[in-house]
């Protein structure tokens, strides 16, 4: 009896810790079957529900050196977290970084100056908070917009100055910075269901030696920590402790 008891009360711990620091929920991530870009690369999409609000996922890009006659390898990753999602809208914080190393190009430009994606369904957007260089959305203007490189159907687009197209170079994401937006979406006609897809992740290099925009590489990252909320650390107090009279009780 004290054995069942026992084992109770760790399962209840266990339940309430979990519920007290949240979930890790694993994004659904897969292949669309196509290709595009500038190299070519598979084009990828990501599923995102209610049950990942507070979880994050990664995506990432290379055009590797060598490719037109790049001598250095074009790099940026980034952190999408999904803050909230209702029927109505989905709201979507981005921190993108460029990753490229131009130690051994000082003089040289490698700048980010758009980047987007597509949603399954259709969507419009605005800025909930600007970013410092990515101040701009393209959304909601007649059908998805193209995107060079070869893409197509992209709902969502930001960029420093022009369009999705590029623009002033100095104006894009210089390497070694990081650029964060909030962003809120919202389906072009009727609701979002149970989920929206979230596609392709097309990004375009201004360089010194030309223009490369590769598809984003999308994997699951890591989740936010909640803070446990002051009940929740109660009851999880009140489990130990009669864990801990069950074993005295035993001894």
């Amino acid at each position: 009896m004290k054995n069942k008891l026992i084992t109770s009360t760790l399962a209840g711990s266990a339940l309430l810790l979990s519920l007290a620091y949240g979930h890790a929920n694993a994004f659904l991530i897969s292949t669309t079957g196509g290709s595009a870009g500038n190299p070519s690369g598979s084009l990828y999409k990501v599923t995102v529900s209610a049950a990942d609000v507070g979880d994050s996922f990664s995506v990432n890009w290379l055009v590797p050196s060598g490719i037109g006659g790049l001598p250095i390898n074009l790099a940026a990753s980034s952190i999408w977290t999904i803050n909230s999602y209702t029927a109505n809208s989905i709201q979507i914080g981005i921190s993108i970084t460029n990753d490229t190393d131009l130690s051994t190009q000082p003089t040289r430009n490698a700048n980010i100056v758009s980047f987007g994606f597509g949603t399954v369904p259709n969507s419009t957007a605005s800025l909930v908070t600007p970013g410092s260089v990515f101040d701009n959305v393209g959304a909601g203007q007649g059908a998805p917009q193209n995107f060079p490189g070869g893409f197509s159907a992209i709902d969502i687009c930001l960029w420093p100055n022009n369009n999705c197209s590029g623009g002033n170079v100095n104006l894009g994401l210089t390497p070694g910075s990081t650029d964060s937006i909030v962003l809120a979406a919202a389906p072009r006609s009727g609701v979002y269901g149970d989920s929206i897809d979230l596609l392709f992740f097309p990004l375009k290099f201004q360089t010194t030696w030309g223009s490369f925009e590769p598809a984003g590489v999308p994997t699951n990252g890591p989740s936010i920590q909640q803070i446990p909320e002051p009940g929740i650390l109660t009851l999880i107090g009140i489990g130990l402790f009669g864990l801990g009279v069950l074993r005295r009780r035993r001894i």
